[in-house]
């Protein structure tokens, strides 16, 4: 973890990379003392940027950065991520995976807050990806989290038991308990 963090400290130029790898961190170990250092960064990094919601690596980070960052920012970059990419199914795969990781990531941010309402349009996108195999998995997110949301908690629980029939199961247990 030391090492990961005095790596991404000394890259100069590549805030991306740094941001990154302050969010693996992050990630690995909630509990590191400067994570109220990095949630601000994080929010200024993507305040910093012109057009990241063209770049789907960008929008990668987003999805992670969600968890991080303050819960009305995430919101707001979310709420302008989605206004860009409507009709989402128009769009290309890969943007479609980068904006389904989103949803999924502010889905689970909503279940941690107790803010159900706050994520109807990300469950909405979800429901509009491309029908193709590929997106099966956030198409059930989707409804699972709507389920869970809505109080229907048998179908949020058949669902996650299809996700984890289907090979899924560390993510169902990490995520999703």
């Amino acid at each position: 973890m030391s090492f990961l963090k005095e790596q991404a400290a000394n890259l100069t130029g590549k805030t991306a990379l740094r941001v990154g790898g302050d969010l693996v961190a992050y990630l690995l170990d909630p509990e590191l003392k400067d994570h109220e250092q990095l949630k601000s960064e994080v929010s200024d990094y993507f305040f910093s940027l012109d057009n990241w919601m063209d770049d789907t690596e960008a929008i990668v980070v987003f999805a992670v950065a969600i968890q991080l960052m303050k819960f009305d920012i995430a919101y707001f970059w979310l709420s302008e991520l989605l206004d860009k990419y409507q009709q989402i199914d128009n769009f290309s795969r890969d943007q479609q995976e980068a904006v389904g990781k989103a949803c999924v990531s502010f889905c689970q941010r909503c279940r941690k807050e107790g803010v159900a309402e706050a994520a109807k349009e990300a469950i909405e996108v979800l429901g509009q990806l491309s029908p193709c195999p590929e997106f099966v998995a956030y198409r059930l997110l989707g409804k699972y989290y709507a389920g869970l949301f809505s109080g229907e908690d048998e179908e949020a629980e058949r669902i996650k038991e299809i996700l984890r029939e289907s090979g899924l199961e560390r993510f169902v247990d990490h995520f999703l308990l």
